[in-house]
């Protein structure tokens, strides 16, 4: 019996030491954490170099990425445009902000590979604070390496952690350069965090110029327009009805939704446009504007299938202004949308060209791919200035690195544990078969 249970335990051991195994199939050689700060908005980038060594799907847990503000306050970071890229193509679907709710990053299961999101965040003007735990990833090869960048269009501090901070000088954001640290991927919590010290001062990325003018800047001009301000009224009328007809399916999707809450009357339950009325949720366009926009949902899911919708008001802080302004019981001021609306019936295509904006989704660079794993120890810490660059600046310091030689020789101790485990079964058989 007692030779039974010996044989028991250590099979025992051998099937929970096969199911950790199981789940370490999937591993990541590389990570890399961007945040581009262009002041109310930013990009964040993550991207991981994950490998199957069984042929398998490997898993991404983006949903334990946190996002917040490093003041706090009501600046509360929300990201408002989702997109995922696999080896550098871009994976359906697009998930964009619904209504007042912010996006939620959806996990990756599917191939190995570069596996990367994209995220365009509002509410970034107090700064960003990205924290990934390392958790979200499969298990590191031996070698892996995790890179954090910064890039803002006004000075600032880069913070990571236990890494230290560097200053941020400005500079026009993308995923392309910035400052950071690169190493051995050894921390539990990978932070990146941009800390404004002065205003914007470098060029902002067309994207969220876009972004803000259709979900801030163009609902909040509406709220403060008087009813006599016809020319006002005509500016903001062309300019949905300029993105209304924008290649581009998330602009084309906030044009429209701009228009049909102009055309309401800046009513808040009008979803769509027509040519005649066909209940509350229908706004009333002239039949030439309604047939050069066409079926924008149909254009939106061809070019990229989406879930959600980008809406003007979807912002917290504008959608609580408009519900605090309650314009629609405004008469006169509603009278004036509606006509501004009416008057695009005799707008001619040229005439749009002063107010059109650039893309969103359309025109952007695949995300950068993170750095490669190395053979050895990395180089320790050489001082200097930090450039805004392509290539790392500083690494872990050597009490962060020393952390992958325990865990290489926890590794050695199972190898050696597994096959103890395999001799007292092997014994164990032959005792009972012994007469």
């Amino acid at each position: 019996m007692k030779r039974l249970a010996a044989a028991a335990l250590a099979l025992s051991t051998l099937v929970v030491s096969a199911r950790g195994g199981a789940e370490e199939r999937c591993r990541f050689e590389g990570v890399r954490v961007l945040v581009a700060d262009a002041g109310e908005g930013s990009i964040v980038e993550l991207s991981a170099r994950v490998r199957s060594e069984t042929g398998g799907t490997c898993t991404i847990e983006w949903s334990r990425v946190s996002l917040s503000s490093p003041a706090g306050g009501d600046a509360a970071p929300t990201i408002a445009v989702a997109q995922t890229f696999l080896d550098h193509r871009l994976l359906s679907p697009m998930v964009v902000a619904d209504g007042v709710a912010t996006v939620v990053p959806r996990d990756y299961r599917g191939e190995p590979g570069m596996v990367s999101v994209r995220w365009f965040v509002e509410g970034t003007s107090a700064g960003l604070r990205v924290e990934v735990p390392r958790a979200a990833f499969p298990k590191p090869i031996a070698g892996a390496r995790v890179e954090r960048r910064v890039k803002s269009a006004r000075t600032g501090t880069a913070k990571f952690g236990p890494l230290g901070d560097i200053d941020v000088l400005p500079s026009a954001p993308g995923p392309a350069g910035g400052v950071g640290p690169a190493g051995p991927a050894d921390e539990e919590r990978i932070v990146v965090e941009m800390v404004p010290t002065g205003p914007v001062l470098e060029a902002v990325p067309t994207q969220l110029i876009t972004l803000e003018a259709m979900r801030g800047t163009l609902p909040l001009r509406v709220l403060d327009l008087s009813a006599a301000n016809e020319d006002g009224w005509n500016e903001v009328a062309k300019r949905a009805y300029a993105a209304a007809i924008h290649g581009d399916p998330l602009v084309a999707s906030m044009g429209v939704h701009t228009l049909a809450w102009l055309g309401s009357g800046l009513s808040l339950q009008a979803v769509k446009i027509g040519k005649t009325a066909a209940g509350p949720e229908t706004a009333v366009l002239p039949a030439s504007v309604v047939d050069a926009i066409g079926d924008v949902d149909a254009r939106v899911q061809k070019r990229q299938p989406t879930v959600g919708r980008l809406l003007p008001l979807g912002r917290n802080a504008v959608f609580r202004k408009a519900l605090a302004a309650r314009p629609w019981d405004d008469a006169p001021r509603a009278a004036a949308a509606k006509a501004a609306v009416a008057r695009l019936a005799t707008v001619q295509p040229q005439d749009l060209t002063p107010f059109l904006m650039p893309a969103i989704v359309d025109g952007m660079a695949a995300p950068i791919d993170p750095p490669q794993p190395v053979a050895g120890e990395p180089e320790p810490v050489i001082p200097g200035v930090p450039k805004i660059d392509d290539g790392p600046v500083v690494v872990a310091p050597k009490a962060v690195r020393a952390k992958s030689k325990k865990s290489r020789s926890k590794r050695v101790g199972l190898f050696f544990g597994l096959l103890a485990a395999a001799a007292v079964i092997g014994w164990q058989v032959r005792e009972s078969r012994d007469p």
